[in-house]
């Protein structure tokens, strides 16, 4: 049998209140941490708002994608303190969730560089994502199959391009969104979208304005551009607001980074990322 001795009882219990300390010091800083989830398209920004906000107060701001409908579930049911959404919420949804705009953006369809397409009307991008239009010569350019690139469903970015682009009104004055083609690429990101038209010369997606770079062409919608210029007059019809989405807290650091986030010095960083701030 062990015998414990007063020092090696001293030493246990010195250990013991250790643990506990470091016990309950994770779990106050877990508390203390904030948690984001939602749209992959406000998380580069998320992550320059975190990475700032750490660095003035010293809190760990975790950011997840996973989609605008994730983040939206993830919020109300907890394991998410923001939910980062890229759509409007249904009314369901906005159930005991408060939200603020924390930035403006816009969709653009995209091809290829090599492309010497520049321009599509609504009717013609929508029949070609419905795949009635499968060839570029029928739009003016080459004599090409078109391959389209699609987001995933519950995606914030598919969800607007679905509301914009694919809706029809009917002779009865009802509106039908109409399917896209089933022979659609579907990838997860804006990334992989601007990826995978940057690797097939013939392909057409649609990504956030703020992904925009010179490895794909932006096409202008019926005639118009996705200017910040074009975009905060109304003109360019492919543009929404971005949310965060919050339960009613008492978390002060939660309350603080919200408030930096919608700062001059937070929405700045909206506008180095390519989206447009909301003041």
């Amino acid at each position: 049998m062990i015998s414990f001795t007063m020092k090696n009882k001293s030493f246990f219990l010195a250990c013991l209140i250790i643990f506990n300390n470091f016990i309950h010091f994770s779990a106050f800083a877990l508390k203390n941490n904030i948690t984001i989830a939602g749209s992959t398209t406000i998380m580069p920004v998320s992550e320059k708002w975190a990475k700032s906000f750490k660095e003035k107060t010293g809190v760990n701001v975790n950011v997840h994608g996973g989609g605008s409908t994730s983040g939206i579930k993830a919020t109300k049911i907890g394991t998410a303190d923001i939910g980062a959404s890229s759509r409007e919420l249904n009314k369901s949804e906005k159930e005991n969730l408060n939200q603020i705009v924390i930035g403006k953006d816009a969709l653009a369809i995209i091809v290829n560089k090599t492309n010497p397409i520049e321009n599509v009307t609504i009717d013609e991008a929508r029949a070609i994502f419905t795949g009635r239009i499968n060839n570029w010569s029928v739009v003016g350019g080459p004599n090409k199959p078109i391959q389209v690139v699609n987001r995933e469903s519950g995606s914030g970015t598919r969800d607007l391009f679905t509301e914009i682009i694919m809706y029809i009104t009917l002779a009865d004055k009802t509106k039908k969104v109409v399917p896209m083609s089933l022979r659609s690429v579907v990838n997860n990101s804006n990334a992989e979208v601007k990826e995978s038209v940057k690797l097939m010369p013939n392909s057409v997606g649609y990504i956030s304005v703020g992904y925009l770079d010179s490895s794909v062409k932006a096409l202008k919608i019926n005639s118009i551009g996705s200017t910040s210029e074009n975009i905060y007059s109304g003109k360019y019809p492919l543009v929404r607001n971005l949310y965060y989405l919050f339960k009613e807290d008492k978390n002060k650091n939660l309350k603080e980074f919200l408030a930096y986030v919608l700062s001059k010095e937070g929405q700045s960083l909206v506008k180095k990322e390519g989206f447009l701030p909301v003041q």
